[in-house]
């Protein structure tokens, strides 16, 4: 899928995936579920499917593969990966 934009809102926990006029938006548990799927491509798909079924069969790997970077937690100063849910 051409053109994944990713939003994710440090504020409210929710994000959003934009692709070809389409758009999803996940509430804050359903970011934590992507989050919690790594970088496990079934599982981000999964995940997204429960909330589009169809936004989620069109991704392809390099789309799972950007949410999953996207989505990957940071600690707010030092930008490593990290286990904390709340920065």
């Amino acid at each position: 899928m051409a053109g994944l934009t990713i939003e994710l809102c440090p504020e409210t926990g929710m994000g959003s995936l934009l692709a070809r006029g389409s758009k999803i938006d996940l509430m804050p548990d359903e970011v934590e579920a992507v989050r919690a799927a790594g970088a496990d491509a079934n599982g981000i798909r999964q995940v997204l499917a429960e909330v589009d079924e169809a936004f989620a069969a069109a991704l392809d790997g390099a789309d799972l593969a950007q949410i999953a970077q996207a989505f990957k937690p940071s600690c707010g100063g030092c930008g490593s990966a990290c286990s904390m849910k709340k920065h």
